[in-house]
């Protein structure tokens, strides 16, 4: 006789992350496309909510996102090096002027701010090496380019403010995330049942009561599964390499996402480098909150 094994509830295969990811990168080409469409601005955050991606995102975030993703910026500083370069023209003068944002020198649309946004961009990570890698990375700086480089310190008069890390939990594999889900399941039922036994209490009104309890427990569980797997799709499926043409249209939502965490009280963003691994970006929605310190460097990229 052959024995039918009953699949786990929370057993996953391919299929089913393959399918979540088509569903994830459709609600985010829907997304971008209603902006192309101009159904609502980058900064119409209200509108943008009607969106299938932006409303399942609101839901995530506000559940349990936004204070898992939550840090502080005086953290941030503190247990990280922090820089910010840029490409220099033959004979520029480098003052530290020249690695603030200034209105009418940004033209072009960056990943989380359209043109004349006073937003700073920063390089941060563990080493010097790595950040300045970074910042020549996503500058685009080739060999025979001049490259300036300097640190940045947080300014202590903004101590308290938050910054939403993107990156924070995208740092375990699917299969690890979901076999933590699993074990999370099967630890709550196997509690649920001994907390019964142990009470000598059979009746339904108990039964019902305890295991009450322990969904309310693995529904914290779930909330984090989703919150991990979310942000892997963010990493792996969005955060990709943009090329000058498609800037317009590709950054559109990732600066109504910006709008979105300002609406929602953080200063800034820490989300992943598409250009160089070993290290990450920091976008600060008000480029006071840090200030440049230190030697500036000036070099040719060899």
């Amino acid at each position: 006789m052959k024995v039918r094994i009953k699949k786990h509830p929370y057993d996953f295969n391919p299929r089913d992350r393959a399918k979540a990811e088509e569903t994830f990168k459709a609600t985010w080409t829907q997304f971008r496309d209603a902006l192309a469409r101009k159904d609502f601005k980058y900064d119409e955050t209200e509108k943008a909510l009607d969106t299938t991606f932006l409303k399942a995102f609101n839901q995530m975030f506000l559940a349990v996102g936004k204070e898992k993703l939550a840090t502080e910026l005086t953290d941030i500083f503190d247990n990280n090096v922090i820089g910010r370069g840029s490409k220099l023209k033959p004979g520029e003068a480098t003052p530290f002027s020249r690695f603030t944002p200034i209105a009418e020198f940004i033209k072009d649309d960056n990943r989380f701010s359209p043109p004349g946004i006073e937003w700073l961009y920063l390089a941060i990570g563990d080493t010097d090496e790595h950040i300045k890698r970074c910042a020549e990375a996503e500058c685009r700086a080739e060999k025979g380019d001049r490259f300036g480089f300097c640190h940045f310190k947080s300014n202590a008069s903004h101590e308290g403010v938050k910054i939403v890390d993107l990156t924070k939990m995208s740092d375990e594999d699917y299969d690890t995330i979901n076999s933590e889900l699993s074990s999370a399941f099967e630890s709550k039922k196997t509690n649920a049942v001994r907390d019964i036994l142990s009470s000598g209490n059979y009746s339904k009104a108990n039964i019902d009561k305890t295991v009450a309890q322990y969904k309310e427990k693995f529904k914290i569980d779930t909330e984090l599964w989703m919150l991990k797997t979310y942000s892997n799709m963010l990493s792996e499926l969005i955060f990709v390499p943009i090329e000058d043409s498609d800037k317009n249209l590709e950054y559109a939502p990732f600066q109504t996402m910006a709008k979105y965490f300002e609406g929602h009280g953080f200063g800034g963003i820490i989300y992943k480098s598409t250009r160089y691994p070993n290290a990450k970006n920091l976008v600060l929605f008000e480029k006071n909150y840090a200030t440049p310190f230190g030697t500036i460097e000036d070099y040719v990229i060899e």
